[in-house]
C-alpha cells in the first residue's frame, strides 16, 4: 500500500533507430540500481507520502514533460549531426497502484504481469459449476436411494419417530458425507496445488491452505452444502405415511415431484458438462489455429541473440557511453568470432510482443498525416532469411550503395558514442532519401488496392525527417502482436542495430550458448558477461502462455464435469433397473430380447440427453464467442461444435445406462419374476 509503479513509454523513434543521438555528457537523475530499462521508457517505482494527490502529480509531470522540460528538450537538432533530423518521441506516464499490477495485467496497466483476472475468474466459475454438479448428484443419488427407505421410515414411524428426529437423521447423514468429502478434498489440494500452481504460472507458495481465513470460509461452505444436498431428500423421507411405506417399500416410484426434481437435478449436469464442452472445443480448435496460422514469417529453429555487460556505478558518463557502444556491437563481435554460427542476420525493434511502439507516418515530412505503423531496423539479408514473401518489388541488396547508405550514417553515429566531441570530426553524410519495404496492411494507409500500386511511393516519420522513405518492396503482413489484435503495419528499414537472429538445430542450443557466452567475456574481459539465445518459437507460446492455460483448466473441467455426469446418469439408472426387474422380466417372457430391452433403456436415456444438452446450446455458445471476441483472427468452428458437442455427450450417457442397464437385461425371465 503507498506504492506505485510509474511505467514511461516512447511512441515515436529518431531516423537512427534509437531514442536519439549522444548528447553532452550529463549523470543520471536516478541511480542505474533504482530503475530499469534506462534507455526507452522503463518502470519505476515510487513511495508516495500520504497526503499526495496521485492524480494532480501524474498531471503537473506531464505538463512538464510536454512542455519540453528535462527530457525532450535534450533531444533536438542542435546534438545532431550536420543534417540530420531527429524525430520528437512522445513520451507517456502512468501510475498503476502496485496492487492493482499483479491481476491488472498489460492492457490495463502497461507493465507485465503473471496474474490474469479472466483466467482467475474462468477457473473459479468452472469450480463452483463443478461443485454445483456434484451437489446435484448427490441429491439426485439420495433421492433414489430414499425410495428404498421409505420401509424402513415407515416401521420407525410407527415405533414412535417424529418429522424432527427423521430430518435431524438424515441432515447429519449428509453433513457426515460432506465432511468425509471436505477432508479427502483438502488432503488432495494440499498434495496438488505446487503442480496447480505450476500450471497456471503461478509460485507453489501462493496458495495458503492453512490461513484462518481459507479455513473460515471453507468450514462455512460445508456447513452450507450439507443443509443444501441433504434437505431435500430429509424432508421427502420425513413426509412418507407409514401405511404407504410399508404397503410399497422398496419397490415404490418417486412421486411426480420427486420425478420432476430428479430429472431436473440430471439435466443440469448434463447441461452443464455440454456448455463446458463447447467453450473447450471451441478453445482448442483456436489453439489449433493459432498454431497453424502463417505469421508472415518463418520461427522454427530461428534464436535471437543478444549480449548483456555490466556498468559500474563509478563510470563517468562518457565511459557509460563507451561501455554502452561495446554493448550494442558485442553481438556483431562474438557471432564473428564464433564461425560455428553460421549465417545470422540483424534486426532492431520487436519480432515478437505483445506491445509494440508505432509511429506516424506521412506522405512527406511536410505533408499530411496517413496514419501510423511499427517500425522494424533490418540489415539488407533479414527479410529473406526469416522467409518474408515478397508480394511486389525487391528485397533490399546488400551491394547496392543506395541500400546501404542509411546503415554506414548510423555506424558512424554509433561509433561517436562516449567519444569526446570533436568539432572537426566528419560527419556522417545525410542520404536524399531511404529506401524501405512495407508489408500489406500499409496498402490502406497509403491509399492504393494492390502492392505494385505502393511500389516507389515516398512517406517521412512525422513530425520530422530529415529525408523521407521511399517503398522498394512489399511483403505479406507479419503478425508480430498475438492473434487478438489486428495486424500493424510495418516499415522495415535500412538499420544498423546489432540485435541478431541465428538458425540452429534443437540439440545444438546449449552448446552455441556457452561457446559464445565464452567468447563474449573473452572479448570483455568481464566474467559476468553472457549471451542469451532465446527461441522465437518459444518467444510466441508466451505470448499465449495464458490464453492455453486456460484452454488446458477449461478441457479439464469439462472432462469432470462429464465423468460426474455419467456417473450420476449411471447410478441412477442402476437404481431404475433395479427397481423394474420384474417389468423387464415379463418383457422377456413374453418375447423381448437382451438387446431390445437394452435399446429401450438406453434410447430413453439418450433422447433425455439429447433434448437437455440442445437447451444448453445457447449458453455454451455465448461463452464460448464471448471468450472467442478476444481474437481478432479467429477459428471458422462456428456452429459445427454445438452438435459435435451433444453427440459427445450422449455417447457418454449412453455407455453410462449401458453398463448399468446389461446386467439386468442379461437378467433369466424367471430369476426376475421371482
Amino acid at each position: 500500500p503507498g506504492g506505485w509503479g510509474s511505467s514511461g513509454s516512447s511512441g515515436g523513434s529518431g531516423n537512427s533507430g534509437s531514442s536519439g543521438p549522444a548528447s553532452p555528457p550529463r549523470p543520471p537523475a536516478i541511480p542505474p540500481r533504482n530503475n530499469w530499462n534506462m534507455f526507452n521508457g522503463g518502470i519505476h517505482y515510487l513511495k508516495m507520502s500520504a497526503d499526495a494527490d496521485p492524480k494532480a502529480f501524474l498531471a503537473a509531470a506531464t505538463r512538464e514533460i510536454q512542455a519540453g522540460g528535462d527530457i525532450g528538450s535534450r533531444q533536438t537538432t542542435s546534438d545532431a549531426p550536420a543534417g540530420v533530423q531527429v524525430a520528437q518521441p512522445a513520451y507517456k506516464y502512468t501510475l498503476v497502484p502496485l496492487l492493482d499490477v499483479h491481476m491488472g495485467g498489460p492492457d490495463l496497466t502497461g507493465m507485465s504481469s503473471s496474474g490474469d483476472m479472466t483466467m482467475m475468474t474462468t477457473l473459479a466459475t468452472a469450480a463452483i459449476a463443478l461443485l454445483g454438479v456434484s451437489a446435484f448428484n448427490y441429491v439426485t443419488l439420495s433421492l433414489a436411494r430414499s425410495l428404498r427407505r421409505r420401509r424402513e421410515v415407515a416401521v420407525r414411524k410407527v415405533l414412535g419417530a417424529d418429522r424432527g428426529v427423521l430430518v435431524r437423521q438424515y441432515l447429519t447423514e449428509s453433513g457426515l458425507v460432506s465432511g468425509i468429502a471436505l477432508v479427502i478434498g483438502f488432503a488432495l489440494a494440499l498434495f496438488l496445488h505446487p503442480w496447480f500452481g505450476r500450471a497456471i504460472g503461478q509460485p507453489e507458495a501462493l496458495f495458503n491452505l492453512f490461513d484462518p481465513v481459507f479455513l473460515g470460509v471453507a468450514f462455512a461452505v460445508f456447513m452450507l452444502l450439507a443443509v443444501a444436498v441433504g434437505a431435500y431428500p430429509a424432508f421427502y423421507l420425513a413426509s412418507v405415511r407409514p401405511r404407504t411405506g410399508l404397503g410399497e417399500g422398496g419397490t415404490a416410484s418417486p412421486g411426480r415431484i420427486g420425478q420432476a426434481v430428479t430429472a431436473t437435478l440430471i439435466g443440469l449436469q448434463i447441461a452443464a458438462a455440454t456448455a463446458l464442452l463447447i467453450i473447450a472445443m471451441t478453445m482448442t480448435a483456436q489453439a489449433n489455429y493459432i498454431e497453424n496460422r502463417p505469421m508472415g514469417f518463418n520461427i522454427k529453429n530461428k534464436y535471437s541473440v543478444s549480449t548483456t555487460c555490466m556498468l559500474a556505478e563509478q563510470m563517468s558518463s562518457d565511459q557509460q557511453m563507451a561501455a554502452i557502444r561495446r554493448c550494442m556491437s558485442g553481438t556483431t563481435e562474438v557471432l564473428e568470432r564464433t564461425p560455428e554460427v553460421g549465417k545470422s542476420v540483424r534486426y532492431g525493434g520487436s519480432l515478437l510482443s505483445e506491445n509494440i511502439s508505432t509511429q506516424v507516418y506521412g506522405r512527406t515530412a511536410e505533408g499530411e498525416e496517413i496514419g501510423r505503423a511499427a517500425r522494424i531496423g533490418v540489415d539488407t539479408e533479414f527479410l529473406q532469411f526469416m522467409g518474408a514473401k515478397l508480394l511486389a518489388g525487391r528485397f533490399f541488396d546488400p551491394n547496392s550503395a543506395y541500400d546501404t547508405a542509411l546503415m554506414e550514417q548510423q555506424k558512424m553515429m554509433m561509433a561517436s558514442l562516449g567519444q569526446p566531441f570533436n568539432p572537426n570530426a566528419p560527419r556522417p553524410p545525410t542520404p536524399e532519401k531511404a529506401p524501405v519495404i512495407v508489408t500489406r496492411a500499409m496498402l490502406p494507409l497509403l491509399g492504393v488496392d494492390t502492392p505494385e500500386e505502393a511500389i516507389g511511393l515516398q512517406i517521412a516519420p512525422k513530425p520530422r525527417s530529415a529525408y523521407p522513405y521511399e517503398i522498394v518492396g512489399v511483403v505479406e503482413d507479419w503478425h508480430q502482436r498475438p492473434l487478438r489484435y489486428e495486424v500493424l503495419p510495418i516499415v522495415f528499414v535500412p538499420n544498423a542495430i546489432q540485435q541478431a537472429v541465428i538458425e540452429l538445430e534443437e540439440g545444438n542450443v546449449a552448446a552455441m550458448r556457452d561457446r559464445l557466452t565464452s567468447n563474449w567475456r573473452e572479448l570483455t574481459g568481464d566474467e559476468r558477461a553472457s549471451v542469451f539465445v532465446n527461441s522465437l518459437e518459444d518467444t510466441q507460446e508466451r505470448i499465449y502462455t495464458t490464453d492455453f492455460r486456460l484452454m488446458r483448466a477449461v478441457s479439464g473441467f469439462a472432462m469432470v464435469a462429464i465423468l460426474v455426469a455419467g456417473l450420476g446418469v449411471y447410478g441412477l439408472s442402476a437404481f431404475e433397473m433395479r427397481r423394474r426387474v420384474r417389468e423387464i422380466g415379463i418383457r422377456k417372457a413374453l418375447g423381448a430380447s437382451p438387446v431390445m430391452v437394452g435399446s429401450m433403456v438406453i434410447g430413453r436415456a439418450v433422447l433425455f440427453a439429447g433434448g437437455v444438452s440442445l437447451l444448453a446450446w445457447p449458453v455454451g455458445y455465448w461463452l464460448a464467442s464471448d471468450w472467442l471476441a478476444d481474437f481478432k483472427y479467429q477459428t471458422q468452428l462456428g456452429w459445427a461444435v454445438l452438435p459435435l458437442a451433444s453427440i459427445i455427450v450422449m455417447a457418454f450417457v449412453g455407455l453410462a445406462v449401458g453398463l448399468s442397464s446389461a446386467r439386468a437385461a442379461a437378467m433369466r425371465p424367471g430369476l426376475a419374476l421371482r
